[in-house]
């Protein structure tokens, strides 16, 4: 039966009409009742899957953690011989260095050759170490207060 005109209209449906359309609401309601339970199926299927999907990422970030730490042990830099650790940090230094400088300023933590000593252990004694590293150093003024303070 073409309920079309009926959709289209504000006309009142015959009786066999009528019927049919409850018949159709019925058989929809059914339908939707049977996709409703589907769709609370896969909700608690996905809800389980990123359970999951959280558990092997946190699985995956704790062994990327444990591969970067133990890969540190065996990484080559730590069998460089001070020798060539300290042939680099020199050419670090030159390199960090304004063509028109030989000195830099010894209050800059984050600047070689300061900063190798910020590594490890290993680097600081190295840099230490290193007279040629230390040959020219530039000091703050010491009569301007170092932190804004008075003197």
């Amino acid at each position: 039966m073409d309920l079309t005109l009926l959709l289209s209209s504000n006309s009142p449906p015959t009786e066999p009409q009528a019927e049919e359309v409850r018949l159709r609401i019925r058989d929809i309601k059914s339908l939707k009742s049977k996709a409703d339970v589907e769709r609370v199926q896969i909700t608690g299927e996905i809800e389980a899957l990123t359970r999951r999907l959280d558990a092997a990422s946190l699985q995956s970030a704790t062994l990327q953690e444990q591969i970067t730490s133990l890969g540190g042990i065996v990484s080559p830099l730590r069998s460089f011989p001070a020798e060539l650790l300290s042939t680099i940090f020199e050419f670090s230094l030159a390199s960090a260095l304004d063509d028109n400088s030989f000195s830099y300023r010894s209050d800059n933590a984050l600047q070689p050759p300061n900063l190798f000593g910020r590594v490890c252990s290993r680097w600081r004694a190295v840099a230490l170490g290193t007279p040629q590293l230390w040959r020219a150093i530039e000091l703050p003024n010491l009569r301007k207060p170092l932190h804004g303070g008075h003197t």
